[in-house]
């Protein structure tokens, strides 16, 4: 017996080594020897011997990769590679959602739209009904894995799989963002019977393409996109509209079968707790204590307008008044030298502060301290923003966009010219109606208001259509 077991753990270190060696060579074989071996009797032995994943770390060890590598002589997902995407010929009784996280995988930076992605995962990833699973595009095979580092650390209770990733008729590929990875093209899964979901929040980069550093990568993914999709969903009816419009007015090619949906962003948000501000953060909210300030939040770009807000408040100053503009974001690929330029204002320190990075729990505080939020964005998808203001029951002074028409209806305050002088009078006004107390909060009652279950539940009914 002793014997015995010592040939099998043989066996399976020969068996490890061999897939390592695998994946050494994989970069170097030929197509033609790649398929040769992956149609061979034992094609789908092979085929997890050099791919099971191409990250080793993500695996248990070899008892996991064994375990794995039985599975797939009970497994009826037998399948053939297409290239480096893995395809099976039959029709999967049981259909999956495999949702892209693709760039959320690599970086989390705490914008709105990986929010939303963090959300929208959180509730479908354990969802009973639909089976919905995490996947990420590895740059070094163009081909799909399971996302299970970031499953295991950020939603615990979901699911993992050691299972190759293998598409078969009838599964759905959800795009959770508008960006198609390097080496995915959509035609094929479109000819291969499996259909393709896209979430595009908006087309910003095509209608003010001086508003971003450069917007080549989203033209050819709304591209692939409006051609091979079935399905694009985005977060506002303003925003679909946007999308069929750019679609029609730059020619590009729509997919006859096309259907569009709207699912709005949550809006739950939950006071952090158990947590205490880093020392720059007290910081900022010591020196704020006792003082009236404006509150804007969003990205460093120039699309959110806060030079125009800033040259108001220039205003506001040399008439001798004391409210401070504090702006919360992070850098963006747009941002320039905005960061640089405001730290060299001679009111920056002073009654001109920024939160770079700021945490959700100073954002928090932020929130609570203001006098009311300002929002001088030239586009918007959705906005969450003003929902998160809402939240904090605090007033809004927004540009008039359809966007915030739609989700904010009459319960905000709007303007429409942002040169300094109308704007810094619109501010004046705001901050003597705070005072009044006749500038308040929006009623939730009486706007586009939903918690996240309920977009998720939403959401999850697109994906079953």
């Amino acid at each position: 017996m002793q014997g015995m077991g010592c040939l099998i753990h043989f066996a399976k270190s020969c068996l490890v080594l061999l897939y390592r060696v695998g994946c050494f060579l994989l970069p170097f074989q030929t197509q033609w020897v790649a398929n040769r071996l992956l149609r061979g009797k034992h094609g789908v032995v092979v085929c997890r011997l050099l791919t099971l994943s191409m990250d080793w770390t993500e695996t248990d060890g070899c008892e996991t990769f064994w375990n794995a590598v039985k599975s797939d002589f009970s497994s009826k997902r037998f399948h053939l590679r297409d290239g480096r995407m893995r395809f099976n010929r039959g029709t999967d009784p049981h259909p999956v959602c495999f949702l892209d996280v693709t760039n959320y995988y690599r970086h989390d930076d705490k914008t709105g739209l990986h929010r939303r992605i963090y959300e929208l995962l959180r509730v479908l990833l354990v969802d009973k009904d639909l089976d919905c699973r995490a996947v990420y595009c590895n740059p070094r095979t163009n081909g799909y894995q399971y996302a299970n580092r970031l499953v295991q650390a950020r939603f615990p209770e979901a699911p993992v799989y050691s299972d190759p990733v293998v598409f078969q008729k009838g599964d759905k590929l959800v795009l959770m963002q508008a960006a198609v990875p390097d080496g995915v093209s959509l035609s094929l899964f479109a000819e291969q019977g499996i259909a393709v979901v896209a979430v595009v929040d908006d087309v910003i980069p095509i209608q003010h393409p001086e508003m971003v550093k450069s917007n080549i990568g989203f033209i050819h993914a709304f591209r692939d996109i409006m051609a091979n999709a079935s399905l694009v969903l985005s977060v506002s009816m303003t925003a679909v509209e946007e999308i069929k419009q750019c679609a029609k007015d730059h020619g590009y090619e729509v997919n006859s079968e096309m259907q569009y949906g709207c699912f709005y962003n949550g809006c739950d948000f939950k006071k952090p707790e158990g947590a205490d501000l880093d020392a720059s953060e007290q910081a900022l909210v010591d020196v704020l204590k006792g003082k009236r300030f404006v509150f804007s939040v969003g990205t460093f770009e120039p699309r959110k307008g806060y030079g125009e807000a800033i040259k108001a408040f220039e205003l506001l100053w040399k008439q001798g008044s004391d409210v401070s503009y504090v702006i919360a974001g992070r850098v963006g690929m747009s941002t320039g030298t905005f960061v640089a330029d405001c730290k060299r204002h001679p009111e920056y320190g002073k009654h001109l502060l920024l939160a770079v990075g700021a945490s959700d729990l100073l954002l928090s505080k932020l929130y609570e301290m203001c006098l009311f939020v300002l929002n001088c964005s030239h586009a918007e998808g959705f906005g969450i923003p003003l929902m998160e203001a809402t939240f904090y029951r605090k007033p809004i002074l927004a540009r008039r966009l359809p966007v915030f028409e739609e989700i904010m209806k009459d319960q905000i305050r709007y303007f429409e010219d942002s040169s300094p002088d109308v704007l810094a009078g619109h501010l004046e006004k705001a901050m003597r109606d705070v005072a009044a107390g006749v500038f308040v909060s929006a009623d939730k009652t009486k706007i586009s208001y939903y918690s996240w279950e309920e977009i998720g539940i939403l959401f999850k009914t697109f994906l079953q259509k």
